[in-house]
């Protein structure tokens, strides 16, 4: 491959990194707003609380957030390696001085963060934690996701893997956005100082409003209404 091939052929996958990856930010967010609900109440939360059953959502978006994730990997390990294959220099100087502070642990928060969504997949979805819990149905005759929610967090190591998946997704979506701005050439100096400020309102209310969660079942504003 030429050099102007292998150039427009690392643009192209790091639009595909760009892409997918602000795809998943907004899953995040939209997701967010359905677990706030449990703020809401039992009722509300396992009424409400999960847009994902909507056929529509079902049928076109899990399908694309599947495909933006595996793309999302691909890519990554794709642009990895050209970076590394492209000597020294690189490796010394540019990376090192150009990478944000937290774009320097991106590959720890990336384990950490499919790690925890692997966490989040087999407790909140698969039910293989706490399997028990996944049993229960409200007395509207729903599945009991608000009282499972709330009394998996109070288990020590799930509340802790919780918290440490949600920093870890907090460090990746950081860096992520960032670069994402970058790749898609919205990073401009003008721009640059605003779009950091808007990253960060954003990061760290999606931050707040997902870690408040474990907070509250720890301390208690979130009481179940049910024991095991």
């Amino acid at each position: 491959m030429d050099l102007n091939k292998r150039c427009l052929s690392s643009i192209a996958l790091k639009w595909v990194v760009a892409v997918t990856g602000l795809i998943m930010v907004a899953f995040v967010a939209f997701h967010l707003t359905n677990n706030l609900r449990i703020y809401l109440g039992q009722e509300i939360y396992n009424r409400d609380g999960f847009a994902w059953k909507t056929p529509v959502v079902i049928t076109i978006a899990r399908p694309v957030l599947l495909i933006s994730f595996v793309l999302h990997i691909a890519a990554t390990v794709a642009v990895t390696r050209r970076n590394r294959q492209s000597g020294p220099q690189y490796a010394a100087g540019y990376r090192f001085h150009t990478a944000t502070w937290w774009g320097r642990f991106m590959v720890v928060s990336g384990v950490i963060t499919g790690l925890f969504v692997l966490t989040h997949v087999i407790h909140a979805k698969v039910g293989w934690i706490d399997a028990d819990l996944h049993t229960w149905i409200d007395p509207w005759g729903r599945k009991d996701v608000y009282n499972m929610v709330i009394l998996g967090l109070r288990t020590p190591w799930l509340g802790a893997a919780y918290a440490l998946g949600l920093s870890g997704l907090l460090f990746h979506m950081g860096h992520g956005v960032h670069s994402a701005l970058a790749s898609l050439s919205l990073s401009r100096a003008r721009l640059a100082r605003r779009l950091q400020i808007g990253l960060w309102i954003l990061l760290g209310a999606i931050y707040a409003g997902y870690i408040s969660i474990p907070i509250a079942a720890w301390v208690g504003w979130l009481e179940p209404t049910l024991s095991r």
